[in-house]
């Protein structure tokens, strides 16, 4: 008797801590001001349906597709309220995966596996973000379900195989490195299953259902492969990688000040947390490797291993530049793996999870409430240029000038003048009313100070006013000479800040 209700009060405070990570996926969900990728993903949305297959913005159009559908039924919010469904149902879906996983765990492997997943800070933030993360993370659950659904189904029944490809199907559709997915699936499937016809079958529709997604790929690695600042994976980039992955990108430093910090720093930074959650992260690992049964361990440490080294090798292969969310979809079996270490026995499975859920908290609130954390606050920016006094304003790059043409002329800036040509992403650069005018075309903001000088100089005349949008040093000024030589030459000011950005108001020199 005492033990049932012991088990029912560990199941109440399980099923509690997956509601409320349900509602952090929805509460103040308009909080932070659209990211510039968001605002890209919203032009493409508006685009007339026959171009959004073709326009090279480094993704397949599933998403955009499903977005403009719901941007005619709704307000442009819709794309968060979409990430947000996603995160949801990715919730549920492991639930499923957890239970099958292990039924003999008590309060229930899926419910502990849900609840883990449901406060991972990384799968917080992109089921908050209007962009098409957080759905391809549920194309990966459902993948891995029809593929544990595969290993247990002796019948050889349609149902299972179903499942993985529909999963395959959507998660390629979604983002090209989910091509990773399908070939670690091809394998587990073919060892665990000895269906070949369905396995053969299951392939080949999932390739032929994917082929479409060729068309615009040569385009799609464009945007990926001239990003400047990505790097190659290496030991510093593997380490973020982990800490991402499992506490978010709101412990230590911001994945923007990592752009301009030396590694020492960033671990001199990490080094308190590193000490703390790095036994406790050993210690639930070690404890689902004792829990789980040999099959789900090597399905899953085939997906977590063999996702790390196949997707760092596309990304050498490819050159387009190690990205933490290229590995985003990694949550999903390590959520269950921490699940089973928590639902082990014992004291220490206990001290574990709240160490690292009291981490998981401060990443979450300074993800949320940090300015160095938080998106760049293009709506606080427009709305202070929209009170004050009109003048013209100019941005480092067209990405940062993006977000505040949005805000300050929607109706104008949305759809994009030509959507099939990338060069196009810089939108209405001189559309009437109030705008940020970017000095730079490409895809870094990079270009030489004087040059980035002289296009102010063209645009205005000798005592003319004007605003300077600066958002984050890097983003074309990495080592702060632009802003210090255009402050000397026409006595800039600094006269508001939002997290992301500092206003600007200069005089043209004579």
């Amino acid at each position: 008797m005492i033990g049932e209700r012991t088990s029912a009060r560990l199941r109440t405070v399980w099923v509690i801590t997956l509601s409320a990570g349900v509602v952090v996926r929805l509460w103040n969900l308009g909080h932070q001001s659209f990211s510039m990728d968001e605002v890209w993903e919203l032009q493409i949305a508006h685009a007339p349906w026959t171009d959004i297959h073709l326009i090279d913005d480094g993704f397949p159009p599933l998403f955009h597709y499903l977005l403009k559908v719901l941007l005619i039924m709704g307000s442009d919010m819709a794309g968060r309220w979409l990430a947000a469904a996603a995160g949801i149902a990715t919730l549920y879906v492991v639930y499923r995966l957890g239970n099958a996983l292990d039924r003999s765990a008590e309060p229930g492997l899926g419910l502990i596996a849900a609840a883990v997943l449901a406060w991972f800070p990384l799968h917080i933030h992109l089921a908050r973000e209007g962009r098409v993360y957080s759905l391809a993370i549920l194309g990966v659950a459902i993948a891995i379900l029809g593929i544990w659904s595969i290993a247990e189904n002796a019948s050889n029944h349609a149902r299972p195989w179903l499942i993985y490809g529909s999963g395959l199907v959507l998660g390629m559709w979604l983002h090209y490195g989910l091509a990773v997915v399908a070939l670690l699936g091809a394998g587990l499937t073919f060892f665990l299953s000895d269906d070949r016809k369905s396995w053969l079958t299951t392939h080949a529709v999932a390739g032929a259902l994917a082929l479409p997604i060729l068309i615009p790929l040569g385009g799609d690695l464009v945007p990926h492969t001239t990003i400047v600042t990505a790097r190659d994976a290496g030991l510093a980039e593997i380490g973020f990688l982990g800490k991402t992955l499992v506490f978010g990108f709101g412990l230590g430093p911001s994945a923007r000040q990592l752009h301009v910090m030396s590694a020492g720093d960033a671990i001199a930074q990490l080094a308190p947390w590193i000490i703390v959650l790095v036994p406790a992260i050993g210690y639930l690992a070690w404890a689902g490797w004792d829990r789980l049964q040999e099959r789900a361990r090597r399905v899953l440490l085939v997906l977590i291993f063999g996702g790390l080294v196949l997707t760092t090798a596309l990304i050498s292969l490819s050159g387009i530049g190690f990205q933490v969310r290229y590995f985003a979809w990694l949550v999903v079996p390590i959520s269950l793996w921490l699940a089973a270490g928590l639902a082990r026995p014992g004291t220490g499975p206990t001290v574990a999870g709240l160490v690292c859920a009291v981490a998981a908290l401060v990443s979450i609130g300074a993800r949320e409430f940090s300015p160095e954390h938080q998106t760049e606050d293009a709506r606080a920016v427009a709305a202070f240029v929209t009170e004050a006094e009109p003048l013209p304003g100019f941005a480092l790059s067209w990405y940062m000038a993006n977000p505040i043409n949005y805000y300050l002329t929607p109706e104008a800036f949305l759809p994009i003048e030509d959507p099939r040509l990338a060069s196009d992403v810089l939108g209405p650069r001189n559309k009437p009313g109030l705008a940020a005018i970017p000095l730079s075309n490409n895809v870094s903001g990079s270009q030489p100070d004087e040059i980035l000088i002289g296009l102010i100089a063209d645009s205005t005349d000798p005592g003319d006013r004007y605003y300077l949008f600066y958002s984050r040093p890097f983003h074309g000024d990495d080592d702060g000479s632009f802003l210090a030589s255009l402050t000397e030459i026409d006595q800039l000011e600094q006269v508001f800040e939002a997290p992301g950005y500092r206003v600007f108001e200069g005089v043209r020199a004579n």
